[in-house]
């Protein structure tokens, strides 16, 4: 998930975002970006998000570029509760 249309940019420019946005779906990543979390899903720890525009994610994993790894199970495997 990311709020504007091209992946990193504030290090790449949008074709370098593009290309990055590729190469991660054909690793099977979906990728979704301009979109804005209205609230974090869950009962004691988070399970989903909830978009502004009122579409519901489930994801598998998540990774933040602020973190030095990927946090696994919206961070279940890490401990973070």
């Amino acid at each position: 998930m990311h709020l504007v249309d091209s992946l990193m940019n504030m290090q790449l420019d949008g074709t370098g975002g593009l290309y990055l946005q590729r190469k991660m779906e054909q690793m099977g990543v979906r990728v979704l970006t301009q979109r804005s979390t209205k609230r974090l899903l869950g009962n004691g720890h988070v399970e989903g998000v909830r978009f502004a525009d009122g579409e519901n994610c489930k994801p598998i994993w998540w990774w933040s570029p602020r973190a030095s790894a990927p946090m696994w199970n919206w961070g279940e495997k890490p401990g973070l509760r």
